[in-house]
């Protein structure tokens, strides 16, 4: 028979590594292949899983945890950014430093997958584009390359 205190620390270990991933990664995170540089996104349950039983493994290797600030910082840093630009926020910024702010705006709205602002994502697919066509190739974790 399992008395409560025993009944207690087997809760506890049961749940121990989804309170360790609550903790760690609270919004998720991302996976680097060491091999070819595929990224792919995790969430807090899907680190308990690694926890418990082990990380992913792509090209015959074990995926790497990337560091990417969370979800919820870089969601607060575009509110901010959106709500000066809109000028719902007025902290005394000249029109090109507003200009700025909404280029960053643009760049998280495409880094969160938000479809309200595609200027960021645009002007990529144009230089992806334009460097494809002057002889470069485009390789994850690299600069271009003839």
């Amino acid at each position: 028979m399992i008395t409560n205190n025993a009944k207690s620390v087997v809760d506890i270990l049961q749940n121990l590594h989804a309170d360790i991933a609550a903790d760690l990664y609270p919004d998720g995170g991302w996976l680097k292949c060491i091999e070819c540089g595929r990224r792919q996104s995790f969430t807090t349950s899907d680190a308990g899983r690694y926890l418990k039983s082990g990380w992913p493994e792509h090209c015959g290797q074990l995926m790497i945890v990337i560091g990417l600030r969370p979800l919820s910082e870089m969601q607060r840093a575009h509110d901010q950014l959106v709500g000066i630009v809109l000028g719902e926020v007025e902290i005394g910024l000249d029109e090109e430093e507003v200009r700025h702010l909404d280029t960053a705006a643009s760049v998280l709205c495409w880094v969160l997958g938000h479809n309200h602002n595609m200027t960021f994502a645009d002007n990529l697919a144009k230089l992806e584009k334009a460097t494809k066509a002057a002889g470069y190739e485009l390789k994850d974790g690299q600069h271009a390359s003839s």
